[in-house]
């Protein structure tokens, strides 16, 4: 979504300034744009949109994880961070997985001096998340239904899932309240 919204920026606002004052091939300027931004659009597509949880769900979130110190938390299509960095609060080793490269630079920045608190811009679907104890998912119908065929059976027995709205298709919710849904593989 972020991703949208730098390209028309450029396409709306930034192109016609450039024309304006002379900068007769603004070409350069549109295609580094668009080497920033596609990464993120494959990301919406494939993923989910970024849109931030609110705070109020970020705290159902993870009060439902129960993080205790040493906890292996992941969270797949990190956007800002902001369930990474609340359970890294609660002594959680955090990673977040981002391909929205504004976002994930934004993240990094915010991670550099926290402890226990990692950002990758890498794939979550080309990820082994076998080894985690939580995983928080804000992802879309389509993308829990792969999740379920692809990631799901991978992991080990006690993982929680919970997500943020959406639910695996073919598996019952342990709770589901106010649009938080955990599941216990």
């Amino acid at each position: 979504m972020i991703e949208a919204f730098y390209l028309a920026l450029y396409l709306l606002v930034l192109s016609p300034l450039l024309y304006y004052f002379g900068v007769e091939s603004p070409f350069w300027i549109f295609v580094v744009l668009l080497v920033l931004t596609l990464p993120g659009l494959y990301a919406m597509v494939k993923g989910a949109p970024y849109l931030p949880t609110t705070k109020k769900r970020v705290q159902k979130m993870i009060k439902l994880a129960d993080i205790k110190k040493g906890t292996k938390v992941s969270d797949l299509g990190s956007g800002d961070g902001r369930l990474v960095f609340a359970a890294a609060r609660e002594g959680a080793i955090a990673k977040g997985y981002e391909l929205s490269i504004p976002l994930y630079i934004l993240t990094k920045y915010k991670s550099f001096f926290r402890p226990n608190v990692s950002f990758f811009y890498k794939d979550f679907w080309r990820v082994d998340h076998s080894d985690q104890d939580v995983i928080f998912c804000f992802l879309l119908v389509g993308t829990m239904k792969r999740f379920e065929t692809d990631i799901w059976p991978k992991l080990k027995p006690g993982t929680k899932v919970i997500s943020n709205s959406f639910r695996l298709p073919n598996e019952q919710p342990v709770f589901d309240e106010e649009g938080v849904k955990m599941y216990i593989k």
